[in-house]
């Protein structure tokens, strides 16, 4: 019989299972596991809101305990946790976690999860064996003309140096500065701005935020969208969404037209209160497809649901301004790794420290802007967490 001591900071639903019977127990304590017992785990990830319990689980580990003995199945007295995430190895069993751990997958297959980091100098991979937590590291020089080549490189790199294939990757997940780049060297599309009429210069007049606030010889960034390609249209809601003037569709079409005649790329559209109702903001992309069929468009109602509409606007914007550039990157590396026969699902990080798909990036990119430091506050939490300290948090 072996003890297993749970940590508070594992952020799961717990049972042990007990010839074909389910016991769920408390994610913070200790118990006794039989060899022949089954401690299941339930961890929620992919970032999002709301109470991280709540969530449905997306990763399920399994922990068989047949093979297990008592000497490498206790906790230390420092409170450390002795189930330790996947991948990451025991210091009571080097070679990996302790105990078996296994993802679960219809097929009962273990596979690899690889990252894969595309920096500006160099492209960094980490690879995770399911089966037997082994990791490996790769690096190779980044190819900023063609992003998927250094990605390629490093996938390749990195599966040589662990004896495995293509076939064997359970997950891929993708870290790009591709949408802050974007931003930073101005390398964005042509754009333009679609809004309620009367509010044409919210993207100039923004709000009373600034470094200092009396500060006399303070500059303001010039808005991404110049001011010559902010459109209004005549529409109104009031706050709770009632229609209080309909949509001016002629209007807008005299807009489409002129976006389509003078090639604008991407189109950002955001009318006042459309949080609570969004049937003006629907519309108005419908007839864009309609008569405009080159742009691409954002649509605040989707992008960022929220009242205050300068943030609203300005977040839908930066979606809008990145998303022809995000999107053509992310349909290039797709492509060359479904030459090279890789059918494992593709996340990319995101800013609250999450993942999202591969589409969903393509869609509202603004969620991967600035992701890194994300990144780096889940790994200050995780070595807390891993050292004893729980319920610490990362300024």
């Amino acid at each position: 019989m072996a003890q297993i001591i749970l940590g508070d900071a594992l952020a799961a639903r717990c049972s042990l299972i007990t010839e074909g019977s389910k016991r769920k127990i408390p994610s913070k304590g200790s118990l006794q596991v039989s060899p022949g017992e089954t401690l299941r785990v339930e961890t929620c990830g992919g970032g999002g809101y709301g109470i991280v319990r709540e969530r449905d689980a997306e990763r399920r580990f399994v922990m068989c305990t047949r093979e297990r003995s008592a000497g490498n199945a206790r906790g230390s007295a420092m409170g450390r946790r002795s189930i330790p995430r996947p991948g990451r190895s025991n210091r009571s069993n080097p070679n990996g976690c302790a105990g078996s751990w296994k993802r679960e997958k219809e097929n009962n297959e273990l596979g690899l999860s690889i990252w894969v980091d595309v920096g500006g100098t160099f492209t960094d991979a980490v690879l995770i064996s399911e089966e037997t937590g082994e990791i490996h590291i790769a690096k190779v020089p980044s190819t900023p003309r063609d992003p998927s080549l250094g990605f390629l490189a490093a996938l390749n790199q990195i599966l040589g140096k662990a004896g495995r294939h293509t076939e064997n990757i359970s997950y891929l997940v993708h870290g790009s500065a591709v949408a802050t780049n974007a931003l930073i060297e101005g390398k964005s599309p042509k754009t333009a701005f679609i809004t309620t009429e009367g509010f044409r210069d919210l993207l100039e007049i923004g709000r009373q935020i600034r470094p200092s606030l009396y500060d006399i010889h303070f500059e303001k960034l010039k808005p991404l969208v110049p001011r010559d390609l902010c459109f209004e249209v005549p529409e109104r809601l009031d706050a709770t969404g009632k229609v209080l003037l309909e949509l001016d569709e002629s209007r807008l079409n005299e807009i489409a037209e002129r976006i389509e005649t003078e090639s604008i790329r991407s189109v950002a559209i955001c009318f006042l209160h459309s949080y609570v109702n969004a049937a003006h903001e629907d519309r108005a992309e419908q007839l864009m497809r309609e008569h405009a069929p080159g742009a691409v468009l954002s649509v605040s109602s989707r992008i960022c649901p929220e009242f205050r509409e300068y943030f609203r606007a300005s977040t839908t914007v930066v979606n809008a301004c990145v998303k022809p550039v995000v999107a053509h990157y992310l349909e290039g590396i797709e492509t060359q790794l479904k030459k090279e026969g890789i059918k494992a699902k593709l996340l990319i990080m995101q800013s609250n420290g999450g993942v999202l798909t591969f589409e969903q990036a393509a869609e509202m990119p603004v969620f991967m802007v600035e992701w890194g430091p994300a990144r780096r506050g889940h790994r200050c939490q995780h070595h807390c967490r891993q050292s004893g300290f729980h319920g610490c948090g990362v300024v």
